[in-house]
């Protein structure tokens, strides 16, 4: 048990290293790798049988930095010989998307011939001439590396190192059928079957429970299920591989079948769900336990789900980065280490006491929210203060739908089952009412969405860790911990609101050539806009994703004769509206915003705490300069009455490119710091 649990330590590691890697440049990592293959020597040497962790923890980092070695040194290299300007090149189309231009999609594709010469990768196409999977496209294609923004690090996750820019002679010329596409139309066929008898957004949400099919799910339910803390029941995922098994081999007696019963069921569920990633992290588990079940080995799930991380980071240099991956293995890691902790709880007392039982029911959603908080934390994702409540009202009614929505897809094979497929999609239908009814009363529950800063709580995050680690390693004080981590958790998160407390932050939202600013402290925000309906749509998501009520709108377009806000529950000043010459001041909290109209433009500067922006549009001429510690400049506005310390644009700042978007900019606290933060790119 010790080795393997060391096992287990090592794959976890692994992963924790590769996604650290994927971060920092690679020469610091090839450093590491020296040190920590030196330091390895010397413990195999001397200290081996000590200091296990630190052992592990310098193999893991030893690993990662050979397997970045041949990334840069041999994958890359090779990948660049493809690069060239220009290239005609036959590819098939795997997959396909949206795309923001008409009759244009964004496609992943695999290339098979380069300028006549055969060929073998994948690549990525933001804009591609519509197509369908399957389809041979032979044109004119520029092949680079990928841009370095947001998308970067899944599209390495997913095995896409190179991007195409389509340019010219689009030739389709035929099709070419393999054993994933056909896997592809098979689940949309079965898909398009199990719908057909119950209204689209039930039979939507039954396919993407079952099958892992989200084409055609609502955005409104989308929304409903993240605002409730249960995204997870809409992506398949171990949850789903465990109740199948639990289904179809958990009444086995014996353990030898059963484990041949899971390694049949996995493979076939596999085929069902398309492959998806977390099915393959938590079937990668199964078989480790399986196998070891089939030798009359002891099962340790942590040693199964560290041999899991293990393999799929060895198998794809990337696998971390996946947003999915690294969700499915924080939650699966909580609900290991819940039951741990309850079978420390219940350890010598039989038959276990009712009261231990309901804390065993309230353990498992605690533990996966509790350890899927630093990535979702990381990853700016929208978290939800109901999540334990709505996964315990949900918990009895996931397995019936699923086993209904199986159900389904056999009868869905074959016509003659036409009749016992419209009965059970109907009854899943009543299921599936009944489980959205549930998730909107627990949405619309008070602290249902939560927007917690991101430092200060994942400091929060790692105190209240390291004091479950040290009463974790105390076998015997588990009731201690019980009592007193509740009020450790209070006290931290205290500690991170009062840090937090009376920040103000500032957020650019739009394009470059006409970026919207918003400001806001505490939940009161104040909008300086300028842009079009995209514009509006994206602030509106932005508002609606942070909690933000708005106090003010101060629109500083310069043809502003249709008004976005006739429905907006707060006062909006047209400023090209006012009298020529005037000025406005607006306060909410410690931002005060001041408005002008100049004769050509207009101009919003926002001061906090002796720090101001300055935004404007048009061509602003003042009768005397203003003072600004930024400038935030687009192609819609100029002046050269405005004396700033620094000038944001999209070309230069501080040796970098300045991307607008959805994301922080500023974050100031009032009268004593102000830093720049995460920076987000949105295309115009």
């Amino acid at each position: 048990m010790v080795i393997r649990r060391k096992l287990a330590l090592l794959g976890l590691f692994f992963l924790l290293c590769q996604l650290a890697a994927a971060q920092m440049p690679p020469g610091t990592w090839f450093a590491l790798t020296a040190v920590c293959a030196a330091a390895i020597f010397v413990f195999c040497r001397f200290f081996a049988k000590q200091y296990t962790l630190l052992f592990l923890l310098l193999s893991a980092v030893a690993l990662v930095g050979f397997q970045q070695l041949y990334v840069h040194l041999i994958l890359y290299p090779t990948a660049a010989q493809h690069q060239g300007a220009n290239l005609p090149l036959l590819v098939r189309v795997e997959k396909t998307g949206e795309c923001y231009e008409d009759d244009r999609v964004s496609a992943q594709v695999t290339v098979l011939e380069s300028d006549g010469k055969s060929c073998h990768y994948t690549a990525y196409c933001s804009v591609f001439p519509n197509s369908e999977p399957g389809e041979l496209v032979c044109g004119l294609f520029d092949v680079s590396t990928l841009a370095d923004d947001e998308y970067k690090l899944s599209r390495l996750a997913d095995g896409i190192y190179l991007e195409l820019t389509y340019l010219s002679d689009a030739d389709w010329i035929g099709e070419q059928q393999t054993f994933w596409l056909a896997v592809q139309q098979w689940r949309l066929m079965l898909s398009r079957k199990i719908r057909q008898y119950i209204s689209f957004d039930a039979g939507s949400l039954l396919c993407a429970m079952t099958l892992g099919e989200r084409t055609g799910l609502s955005e409104e339910w989308e929304i409903l299920f993240r605002q409730a803390g249960v995204s997870h029941l809409l992506v398949v995922s171990g949850l789903h591989l465990s109740l199948v098994c639990g289904i179809l081999a958990g009444s086995l007696k014996n353990s030898r079948v059963r484990a041949v019963a899971n390694l049949v069921i996995f493979p076939a569920y596999a085929v069902l769900t398309g492959f998806s990633p977390s099915i393959f992290r938590a079937g990668t588990a199964l078989v480790i336990g399986s196998i070891g079940a089939l030798f009359a080995l002891p099962v340790d799930s942590f040693t199964s789900l560290g041999m899991a991380a293990l393999l799929l980071g060895i198998a794809n240099p990337f696998a971390s980065c996946d947003l999915g991956l690294q969700l499915s293995f924080a939650a699966t890691l909580g609900v290991l280490c819940a039951g741990a902790l309850y079978s420390r709880m219940t350890r010598n007392q039989y038959p276990v006491p009712r009261r231990f039982q309901l804390v065993n029911i309230l353990l498992v959603p605690v533990f996966a929210a509790w350890f899927s908080l630093p990535v979702q934390l990381a990853q700016n994702m929208e978290l939800s203060g109901v999540s334990v409540l709505s996964n315990l009202l949900c918990l009895y009614l996931i397995q019936p739908i699923l086993v209904l929505g199986l159900l389904c897809a056999v009868c869905a094979l074959t016509p003659m089952l036409a009749v016992p497929l419209q009965l059970l999609s109907r009854l899943a239908e009543i299921l599936i009412r009944l489980l959205v009814a549930i998730l909107r009363a627990t949405a619309s529950l008070p602290f249902s969405r939560i927007v917690l800063e991101k430092d200060y709580y994942l400091c929060a995050w790692m105190i209240l860790m390291g004091l479950a680690l040290l009463f974790w390693f105390s076998p015997h004080h588990w009731k201690r911990m019980l009592i007193i981590l509740p009020f450790c958790t209070a006290f931290a998160v205290g500690i991170s609101t009062f840090a937090s407390f009376g920040l103000v932050h500032v957020a650019l939202v739009g394009s470059s050539s006409s970026p919207c600013m918003i400001a806001w402290q505490g939940d009161d925000a104040i909008l300086v806009f300028q842009g079009g309906y995209s514009a509006v749509k994206e602030v509106r998501e932005y508002l609606e994703v942070r909690c933000l009520d708005l106090r003010y709108i101060l629109d500083i377009r310069q043809k502003a004769d249709n008004n976005f806000w006739e429905e907006a529950a707060c006062p909006a000043i047209q400023v090209q509206q006012l009298p020529v010459g005037m000025q406005t001041n607006h306060q909410v909290s410690d931002i005060l915003v001041e408005s002008y109209h100049a004769k050509n433009g207009c101009l919003a500067r926002l001061s906090v705490g002796g720090y101001s922006m300055v935004l404007c549009s048009g061509t602003v001429r003042l009768a005397n300069p203003l003072a600004a510690s930024v400038w935030i400049l687009g192609n819609s506005g100029e002046s050269s009455d405005i004396q700033a310390d620094l000038q944001i644009s999209p070309g230069r700042l501080a040796g970098g490119e300045v991307l607008y978007g959805d994301g922080d900019i500023l974050e100031i606290r009032p009268g004593k710091s102000v830093r720049m933060i995460e920076v987000y790119h949105v295309d115009e």
